[in-house]
């Protein structure tokens, strides 16, 4: 079965669970080769980068959005059905992706693996967290999975196992176009700064008296 990896953040725990699933593409969308070290052995490795990237923010809901537009374009081009992706400080990244290719989303996987069904329609078994403690679940193998930062539950022994390391493919560079994105079909920032406008500061008029003030009060027709 093929796997991607979305590498960037978390990149460990995100190798382990997709290891252990199926066969495994890393995927990462950066400037440079740093993002796919990780992914050690004879793994696919695919860099998407383009200079319409170049001004993304370093962090924030602009950044996620995308990002995700950039990742599901790029896995529709890759045709697997199962993606491991890090859970994000906002938690926007994964849902968005999901939502984009139309899969299920499940956020705050902690251990996947296949269990169940044929080579048709395999089945997975996922263990998250969850407000009070932590979930089973099971259903068919196509889904987003964020997975948390720091995996310290291995619940299923099978979804720990890694192929051993051999020697590392080249890695394949892709731009927007390749994965048939242009500039103008980036999501546009969700929040724009605008400038208050200036006002202008006007200094209290002084009065010798209480009768210069009617007079003048007077004068402009309020007295």
């Amino acid at each position: 079965m093929k796997v991607v990896a979305m590498l960037g953040t978390a990149d460990q725990a995100v190798l382990r669970i997709a290891q252990g699933l199926g066969e495994v593409t890393a995927l990462a969308v950066s400037p440079d080769g740093a993002a796919l070290s990780v992914a050690a052995g004879a793994l696919p490795r695919v860099r998407l980068w383009d200079d319409a990237l170049a001004e993304l923010p370093p962090v924030g809901a602009d950044r996620e959005a995308v990002l995700a537009t950039v990742l599901a374009a790029a896995a529709r081009r890759l045709e697997a059905q199962l993606f491991v992706i890090a859970e994000t400080p906002i938690g926007y990244l994964g849902s968005a992706v999901a939502e984009q290719l139309n899969l299920s989303h499940v956020s705050q996987v902690v251990a996947a693996a296949l269990g169940g069904g044929d080579s048709l329609n395999p089945q997975l078994r996922i263990v998250r967290r969850c407000l009070h403690g932590v979930q089973r679940l099971h259903g068919p193998a196509a889904a987003v999975l964020c997975v948390v930062p720091a995996v310290d539950v291995v619940a299923d022994p099978a979804a720990a196992g890694v192929p051993p390391a051999e020697a590392a493919p080249a890695e394949t560079l892709w731009n927007l176009a390749e994965v048939g994105l242009t500039r103008p079909e980036l999501p546009r920032p969700l929040v724009r700064v605008i400038s208050p406008p200036q006002r202008t500061l006007f200094s209290p008029r002084p009065f010798e008296n209480l009768e210069s003030l009617v007079a003048r009060l007077r004068q402009d027709g309020l007295g």
